[in-house]
């Protein structure tokens, strides 16, 4: 089966005419809202230096949590899945242990993949090898990575729309996304590559706007409050329909179009 990159798209768009207020809604309180949070309460740290441990890292759970119920909740509006808004939600939320037991597993094995590149690598340089040998080394478990991150990049689709446990999604995504990964790599390196250029344009471009209107972007000024606020504004327009673009991806690839 071809993937119509195509007909996905304008199926997006007319997501975004059809539904612009769940859309940003969900995108703005689930997917970027927790993090402009998030950015706003970490310490400020010197140069170098991660910032020190505090209340603050018992939010980071928080953030992710809420990542994960807002992607499977715009899927499931992406999938026509929904009828009231709230409705849609508390499904999405039910959905929500199974997904992250997935991630967790997908974690476990990325984690694997990092540590044995490093320990090879090591090894590599502890034995008298080139350095061209750690760095193949590590530009091999990149391009593994890619792989993968194709391979499983509809998790979360897959868990708005069906019944399926941790394992369940692993494997419907890997099923589904056989044969197509050059095409998925492509489409979503085109799409970061975009979406990346607006976000930093509109961040810088508001940036300068408030820190003139406003006076310097200082921690604990409204100036920074309000940048941090433009800034998840922006970031729930990207992720948004970026979100609901690997849904339709999904409903193409299994059928459900």
């Amino acid at each position: 089966m071809s993937l119509p990159l195509g007909t996905i798209w304008e199926e997006t768009a007319a997501l975004a005419r059809r539904e612009p207020a769940r859309l940003f809604g969900l995108a703005f309180l689930f997917l970027a809202l927790p993090g402009a949070i998030l950015q706003a309460i970490v310490p400020v740290a010197a140069p170098g230096h991660a910032p020190p441990p505090g209340p603050w890292l018992l939010f980071v759970p928080v953030v992710l949590l809420a990542s994960l119920a807002g992607a499977l909740a715009i899927s499931r509006l992406a999938l026509r899945m929904d009828g009231e808004a709230g409705a849609g939600l508390a499904e999405a939320l039910r959905r929500l242990p199974a997904l992250l037991g997935a991630a967790l597993l997908v974690g476990v094995g990325i984690g694997l993949l990092v540590f044995g590149a490093g320990f090879a690598s090591a090894y590599a340089a502890a034995s008298g090898a080139p350095p061209a040998v750690s760095a193949l080394m590590w530009l091999a478990a990149f391009v593994l990575l890619l792989w993968l991150w194709t391979r499983l990049l509809l998790l979360t689709p897959a868990a708005a729309a069906g019944p399926f446990g941790p394992a369940g999604l692993i494997r419907r995504s890997w099923v589904l996304t056989r044969g197509h990964s050059p095409a998925l790599l492509g489409m979503l390196a085109t799409l970061l590559l975009l979406s990346l250029a607006a976000l930093f344009a509109a961040r810088a471009a508001g940036g300068v706007v408030i820190a003139l209107a406003l006076g310097p972007l200082r921690p604990g000024t409204f100036a920074l409050l309000l940048s941090l606020l433009l800034s998840a504004s922006i970031q729930a327009a990207v992720a948004g329909l970026f979100t609901a673009f690997v849904a339709r991806v999904y409903a193409g690839l299994a059928g459900e179009s």
